[in-house]
């Protein structure tokens, strides 16, 4: 939560998730269409929350997918915090810099639940140190 006024006078609350793209029980949506995951766990996120943007707060669902793909409201709320950035910064890359980081940390998480699948091993040390 912002501990400002972020849009119309209300303080942003936000709420992250990554869904595997590769889980069984999302096989359907994944054939229909590409985001279509981070919008239905978006779209849960709003169902789970709406009693807080009826106590004045902004509430943003931020939805992706561990193969890429984010849901419209999270697209939404870095473009909104790449604007702020450029009035502040005047860095025109300021957008491209946060999805990279934002996208290299699912990609870390990716790894991690990748190497957890393994059997502990001395082998697997070097990886780590």
């Amino acid at each position: 939560m912002t501990h400002f006024s972020w849009s119309e006078g209300k303080p942003l609350v936000w709420d992250f998730t990554c869904k595997s793209t590769l889980a069984p029980c999302y096989t359907q949506q994944l054939i229909s269409k590409p985001g279509s995951i981070a919008e239905l766990e978006a779209n849960k996120k709003r169902a789970k929350y709406v009693d807080i943007e009826e106590q004045g707060y902004l509430f943003v669902r931020i939805a992706v997918e561990t193969m890429g793909p984010w849901s419209l409201s999270a697209i939404k709320l870095i473009k909104d915090i790449d604007h702020k950035i450029r009035i502040l910064t005047d860095e025109k890359r300021s957008s491209f810099y946060l999805i990279q980081r934002i996208s290299l940390e699912i990609q870390r998480g990716n790894a991690s639940c990748a190497l957890n699948t393994f059997l502990p091993s001395e082998k697997l040390n070097e990886i780590f140190y």
